[in-house]
């Protein structure tokens, strides 16, 4: 099963298979199939706790981490997509969460989710998923949301879950606008 020479060592690749290997064979394919059963077998960072005590090693093993992890957030983002086209808007909040997890500073997935858990009637969730975007972009970048970003959600008792509401049922460019009309009875989920 390796491959031997005087410089090298490696797995046949004809021999062995690996979790990597087939992550990345399903993101490939990019079926939302596909997607979902490579986000689920995604277990961690590649080859984490190991060291070779060897500096060029590492480095290639964090250049491969990059390389992986950039195609999981991509594959995240696609999955999401997905979801949001399919009417899967449960679904969609799922991976969302996910992603958010993974990478705490990307605003438009924060933006995503907060309109899928509006479109859900979910606004406290979708005010608390502001602030953890806010309190992220503050300690990570030192920066603040995007103005579109905080239409209502500083200013809760202004009706902020109305406004955020009301955002997401103009936006025609969105694929949630799918998901049906959004119900303005005051109630939330509060």
């Amino acid at each position: 099963a390796l491959i031997v020479d005087a410089t090298t060592v490696a797995l046949d690749p004809a021999a062995v298979s690996t979790d990597v290997e087939q992550c990345q064979a399903l993101l490939r394919e990019g079926s939302p199939a596909a997607l979902a059963t490579a986000v689920e077998r995604h277990a961690g960072m590649l080859l984490e706790g190991f060291d070779a005590k060897s500096p060029s090693f590492e480095q290639w093993v964090e250049d491969h981490r990059r390389a992986l992890r950039r195609d999981l957030l991509q594959a995240l983002e696609r999955a999401a997509a997905h979801c949001a086209a399919s009417g899967d808007l449960p679904g969609a909040i799922v991976v969302l969460e996910r992603l958010v997890a993974l990478e705490p500073t990307n605003e438009r997935a924060h933006r995503d989710l907060m309109e899928g858990l509006a479109r859900l009637g979910r606004h406290t969730d979708a005010l608390r998923q502001y602030r953890e975007c806010r309190d992220a972009l503050r300690r990570d970048l030192d920066v603040a949301p995007e103005p579109e970003q905080c239409l209502g959600a500083e200013q809760p008792e202004l009706d902020g879950p109305r406004l955020l509401v009301e955002r997401v049922a103009a936006r025609r460019d969105h694929p949630w606008v799918m998901a049906g009309p959004v119900e303005l009875d005051g109630r939330g989920d509060d």
